[in-house]
C-alpha cells in the first residue's frame, strides 16, 4: 500500500473545487494510477546528498532518481528569486512528471524556510499552467522538517495556509497531497497525533468555505509607512478622524518571519477603502513597507474604485518605476499645509461609494467610455499658457469636456496609461509648443500620439499647434501641421489664442471640421502602413545590403528630448528626475564590446533579471519559442515570467535589462499586463539604453491606439515581403522552427527575428547604423522620412537584385538593354509602395520587361510558404538552371522574387540572410 488519506479539506473557488490532503505512507511508493504533476522536495543549499533519512536519499534508493544529477540540468532555475527549482520532465514510468526543489535558505538574504516556503506556490504558478499537466495535482512531504530539523507542527500549518491562499488567488491546483511519512501507513503512529489535530483546525476553519467572496470594508483608510515617519502618520489620521470621523488603521505593521504569506497585513489592507503610502528614503528601505505597497498595488488594479494613494513626503535619490508611475502627492518636505491638502482629496474621494471589487477589468476596456472635445498638452514650465487656453476655451463653451493634467489626473491612477487612453477618447489637441515642450519626452509623446490620430486617414483627431515661446528651429517631428506663432513681438499673443480656440469650438461644433481635417492630412496614411514602414527601414539597414550609408540626422533634431522631463508627467512638481533606470545608471554593468561573449554577459551584469517576458497564458507557446530561441543564442541568460499575484514581479520588471511583452488582444485584455507594460515604456523613458522590445504575436486591436507607436522592428505580417528577399537556407530554418513548434511560419520568423535583436541588445553588438534610439514612441512624420531615404538608397544601389527592389515598392524604369537596376539614376524614380504585387508586375510589364507567371489559381498572398530546394543554380518555384547569359529578359514568380538575372541577388540575399 502507497498512501492513506487521513483527512481532506474541500475549498471552493470560481474554477472548482480544490483540496489539501493530508498523507500517510512512503511517497516512493506512489502508484501509477495516482500520478501527479509535481513532487516537491526540500534541500540544504547546493547540497543533494542522498541521505538514508531523507526523501531526495529515498528517491535515489528507491526509484534510482539522482536530484544531483537533475540539478545539473534543470530546466528552470529560480534559487535567488523564490528559493527553487525545478526539473525537466521526468521518465514516463515514473508516478510524477517533475521534481520541483525548495533551498529555503538559499542565498544572503537570511530567509529560513519557514518564512519562504510560499515560494513554492509562486513556483507551482508556470508548471500547472503548462500545457503538459495532468489537473494540477502535487505532492510532498511536510518541507524542511526532516535533516533540516524545522518543527513539523509550524511547516504543516504554513504549508497549508500558504496553499490555501494561494489557490484563493487563482493558482490552479486542484490537488495537494501533504504526506507524514510511514512505512507502514495503517499502524497508528502517536508522533503524528499533534499534526492531525492542527489539520483539523485548519480545516474547521477553511473547509467547505467559499473563498471568493468580497470582505466586507471595516477601515477607511490604511496607513503604509515605515517607523521613522510615524509621527507623520498619526498626524494624517488625527487630521481625518477630524474632518470626518474617518477610521484609520495606522499601526505599523511588521512582516511575520514566521509566516510565508503575510495574511494579517493582506487581510486588514483588504478591509480598507483607500491605502495612503508615506513614500520617503525609509520607507524604501523598509522590506514591510515594500510588501505593503504591492499589496496594495494589487489590490488597486483589481478594484473599480482607486484604492492606492501615495503621498510623497520625503524627496529619494531614486523611486521604482513602478512607483513613479502612479499618481503621487506631492507632500515634499512634510509640508504640513500639503499635507493636510492631499489628506483632504482623500477624504473627498470616500465621500462617494465603494463598488464591489472586480477582478480583470483594465482601463483599456473604458477607453471608450472617456470622451473629452479638447486635449491640451503643454509643459509645465508654460503652465500660464496653459491656463490660459483652458479659461478661453471654458468662456467658448462651458460644455466642453477638456482634460488638462493638473485636473484629470488623480491619485492613484497611473498617470502614464491615463494620459494615453484620454488622447485616444478626444476629438482634438492644442499642443502649446515652447524650447521646453521640445526637450520634454513626456511632451515629445503626446504630440506623436495626437499626430498619428490626425495623420491617420481612419481617425478624425483634430490637431493644432500653437507655438507660445520662440524655438530656434523646430524638429522634424513637429513640423507638421503648421503651428500658428504667438511669439512675434508686434503680436498680441492673447488675441491669437482666443482666435485658435474660437476657431477650433467652432469646428468641434460641426462647422466643416472633418473637410478641414481631411485637407491638413498629407496622403491617406494609417497607423498601420507607416509602422510597417518603419519595419521595412529596420528590415533593409539591418540586413547590410546597401553599400553606402544612408544619411538619417536630418530626420532627427539634435536639441530636441534631452531631458526626460519627469515635470510634464505630473509626478515631480520640482522637475526632479524620480526614475532613474537602475539598470543602466551605472553603465559599467552593460556589455558593450562587440566582441562580447555569453560567459562576459554572464559575469558582467549583477542584474537579477536579464530578461522579463511579459504574455497572456494564451500566448504562452510564443513565450516558450521565443525564450528557447534566446537561450541558444546565450545559455546564461536569467529570464522572469509573469506569475498570478507575484507582488515582487514589478521589482523584478524594475531591474530586467530588457522587457519583452509579448502583444496579443489577450494581452491588451488583462490590466496586470498592460500595467507591465506601462513600466516598461517608463524606464524606456529614462534609461540611455533601449530597454523595451515589444514583439507583436497575434492580432492587436486599434485600441489603445499608443501600443502601435512603440517601435517594435517585428511583426507576423512581414514574412510575406520579407521571404522575397531571404536566402533559400533562412526561409528552410525559419520553416523548421515553424514545423517543430507546431505554429504558423509568419509568427516563426517574427520570433526569430525577436531572438536575434534581443540577443544583440544584451550582448551589446546592435548595429549604431540602424538609428534605433529609445524613444517610447514612434512619430509618424519622422517615419516617412525615413522610409523614403531608405527607398532612395536602394533605388541608387549600384548591383542590387531587382527582387528586393520589388519586394520594398520601389518602381522600376529601365529599358531591355540595361538591367542594371541604378545604372541610370536619372530615369530611376522612388515611388512608395502601392496596392498589391500585381500592381507592381503591371509596371514591370509596361517597361518591357517579360513576367513570368506560374499557375495562381491557388496561390496565396504569402508565396513563400513552400520554399524549395536552392542548389546548382535551380532556384525556388523554378524548374529551370538558372543561365542568365542566354536570355534578355528578368523573369519572376508571381510573388515578385527574381529567378534569374544578374549575379548581384547572390550578394542581397546572402546580406538578407544575416538578418535572423
Amino acid at each position: 500500500m502507497s498512501l492513506i488519506v487521513h483527512d481532506t479539506i474541500s475549498l471552493t473557488t470560481s474554477s472548482g473545487v480544490s483540496s489539501i490532503q493530508l498523507c500517510i505512507g512512503d511517497i516512493t511508493k506512489l502508484s501509477k494510477e495516482e500520478q501527479v504533476d509535481v513532487l516537491v522536495v526540500s534541500a540544504f543549499p547546493g547540497d543533494y546528498s542522498p541521505t538514508p533519512s531523507s526523501l531526495i536519499g529515498a528517491l535515489s534508493i528507491n526509484l534510482g532518481i539522482s536530484v544531483r544529477n537533475l540539478s545539473q540540468d534543470k530546466e528552470e532555475d529560480l534559487r535567488k528569486q523564490y528559493f527553487c527549482w525545478w526539473s525537466k520532465p521526468l521518465h514516463e514510468r515514473h508516478s510524477f512528471r517533475r521534481i520541483l526543489c525548495f533551498e529555503g535558505g538559499f542565498g544572503s538574504r537570511g530567509s529560513s524556510p519557514p518564512k519562504v516556503v510560499g515560494a513554492v506556490f509562486r513556483c507551482l504558478i508556470p508548471i500547472l499552467s503548462g500545457k503538459d499537466s495532468k489537473g494540477g495535482s502535487v505532492i510532498m512531504p511536510l518541507l524542511a522538517s526532516g535533516d533540516q530539523g524545522y518543527s513539523k507542527a509550524l511547516m504543516l500549518r504554513l504549508i497549508i495556509n500558504s496553499a490555501i491562499q494561494w489557490i484563493k488567488t487563482g493558482l490552479e491546483l486542484k490537488t495537494l497531497k501533504v504526506v507524514l511519512f510511514s512505512r507502514n501507513p495503517t499502524k497508528p503512529d502517536k508522533s503524528h497525533e499533534p499534526l492531525f489535530e492542527s489539520f483539523q483546525k485548519l480545516k474547521d476553519t477553511y473547509g467547505d468555505k467559499e473563498l471568493t467572496s468580497v470582505q466586507e470594508i471595516i477601515y477607511d483608510v490604511y496607513m503604509s509607512h515605515c517607523p521613522k515617519d510615524h509621527q507623520t502618520a498619526l498626524n494624517i489620521a488625527k487630521f481625518l478622524r477630524t474632518e470626518r470621523k474617518i477610521k484609520v488603521f495606522h499601526d505599523f505593521q511588521e512582516l511575520n518571519d514566521d509566516d510565508s504569506w503575510q495574511e494579517e497585513i493582506f487581510n486588514i489592507m483588504g478591509k480598507c477603502a483607500r491605502v495612503i503610502a508615506l513614500l520617503s528614503p525609509g520607507y524604501l528601505e523598509t522590506e514591510s513597507c515594500i510588501e505593503q505597497y504591492n499589496m496594495a498595488l494589487c489590490i488597486n488594479r483589481r478594484s473599480q474604485e482607486t484604492v492606492l494613494a501615495p503621498f510623497y513626503i520625503t524627496s529619494m535619490d531614486y523611486m521604482p518605476t513602478y512607483m513613479s508611475l502612479i499618481q503621487y502627492e506631492d507632500c515634499r518636505q512634510k509640508d504640513t499645509e500639503k499635507i493636510k491638502a492631499a489628506s483632504h482629496h482623500v477624504a473627498n474621494s470616500l465621500k462617494r461609494p465603494q463598488e464591489d471589487v472586480l477582478t480583470g477589468v483594465t482601463e483599456t476596456k473604458t477607453i471608450e467610455t472617456l470622451n473629452y472635445d479638447v486635449f491640451i498638452s503643454y509643459s509645465h514650465q508654460n503652465k500660464a499658457h496653459a491656463e490660459k487656453v483652458l479659461q478661453t476655451l471654458t468662456s467658448l463653451d462651458p460644455e466642453l469636456k477638456i482634460f488638462i493634467d493638473t485636473s484629470g489626473l488623480n491619485t492613484g491612477t497611473s498617470w502614464q496609461q491615463k494620459l494615453y487612453n484620454s488622447l485616444d477618447a478626444s476629438r482634438s489637441t492644442i499642443a502649446l509648443l515652447s524650447p521646453d515642450y521640445i526637450k520634454s519626452r513626456v511632451c515629445y509623446e503626446e504630440f506623436c500620439l495626437s499626430h498619428a490620430l490626425f495623420m491617420d486617414k481612419d481617425s478624425m483627431m483634430d490637431l493644432v499647434s500653437v507655438l507660445v515661446e520662440p524655438v530656434e528651429k523646430l524638429p522634424l517631428w513637429c513640423e507638421q501641421p503648421l503651428p500658428v506663432d504667438c511669439t512675434p513681438p508686434e503680436v498680441d499673443a492673447d488675441q491669437v489664442l482666443s482666435s485658435v480656440c474660437t476657431d477650433l469650438v467652432n469646428r468641434l461644433k460641426g462647422a466643416n471640421n472633418a473637410q478641414r481635417v481631411q485637407d491638413l492630412k498629407k496622403g491617406s496614411l494609417t497607423l498601420e502602413s507607416s509602422m510597417e514602414h518603419h519595419r521595412k527601414s529596420v528590415f533593409v539597414l539591418r540586413s547590410g545590403v546597401l553599400t553606402k550609408p544612408v544619411n538619417l540626422t536630418a530626420s532627427n533634431d539634435e536639441d530636441s528630448l534631452r531631458v526626460n522631463h519627469t515635470s510634464d508627467a505630473a509626478t515631480s512638481a520640482d522637475g526632479q528626475q524620480t526614475g532613474v533606470d537602475p539598470s543602466t545608471h551605472n553603465t559599467s554593468t552593460e556589455v558593450t564590446s562587440s566582441s562580447s561573449t555569453s560567459s562576459q554577459l554572464k559575469s558582467s551584469s549583477s542584474a537579477t533579471c536579464d530578461v522579463a517576458l511579459s504574455f497572456a497564458p494564451g500566448d504562452s507557446k510564443s513565450a516558450m519559442v521565443l525564450k528557447q530561441l534566446l537561450l541558444e543564442k546565450i545559455p546564461s541568460l536569467k529570464i522572469s515570467e509573469p506569475k498570478a499575484e507575484d507582488f515582487s514581479r514589478v521589482q523584478s520588471l524594475d531591474v530586467a535589462r530588457v522587457i519583452v511583452p509579448l502583444l496579443s488582444s489577450a494581452f491588451l485584455t488583462s490590466n496586470e499586463l498592460v500595467q507591465e507594460l506601462n513600466i516598461a515604456i517608463c524606464r524606456n523613458r529614462g534609461s540611455s539604453r533601449r530597454v523595451l522590445f515589444p514583439v507583436p504575436v497575434g492580432v492587436v486591436p486599434p485600441k489603445p491606439s499608443y501600443v502601435h507607436l512603440i517601435p517594435s522592428e517585428f511583426s507576423c505580417n512581414d514574412y510575406r515581403w520579407a521571404c522575397k528577399v531571404l536566402d533559400q537556407a533562412m526561409q528552410n530554418e525559419v520553416h523548421r522552427l515553424a514545423h517543430g513548434n507546431d505554429i504558423d511560419v509568419d509568427l516563426a520568423f517574427c520570433l526569430r527575428c525577436a531572438a536575434f535583436s534581443i540577443s544583440e541588445r544584451l550582448l551589446g553588438e546592435e548595429s549604431k547604423d540602424l538609428d534605433l534610439d529609445n524613444r517610447v514612441l514612434l512619430n509618424v512624420h519622422e517615419v516617412e522620412e525615413k522610409w523614403r531615404r531608405v527607398q532612395m538608397a536602394l533605388q541608387q544601389e549600384d548591383g542590387l537584385a531587382v527582387s528586393w527592389k520589388v519586394a520594398f515598392g520601389i518602381k522600376i524604369e529601365t529599358n531591355m538593354d540595361d538591367l542594371k537596376p541604378a545604372g541610370n539614376t536619372e530615369e530611376l524614380e522612388v515611388k512608395p509602395e502601392v496596392n498589391t504585387e500585381d500592381t507592381m508586375a503591371e509596371e514591370i510589364e509596361s517597361n518591357g520587361v517579360e513576367l513570368h507567371r506560374n499557375d495562381t489559381s491557388n496561390e496565396s498572398e504569402n508565396t513563400c510558404d513552400q520554399p524549395g530546394p536552392s542548389e546548382h543554380g535551380v532556384e525556388a518555384g523554378s524548374n529551370e538552371p538558372v543561365s542568365p547569359k542566354e536570355h534578355k529578359t528578368v523573369h519572376f514568380n508571381v510573388d515578385g522574387g527574381e529567378v534569374d538575372g544578374s549575379n548581384s541577388s547572390t550578394r542581397a540575399e546572402s546580406k538578407a540572410c544575416l538578418l535572423i
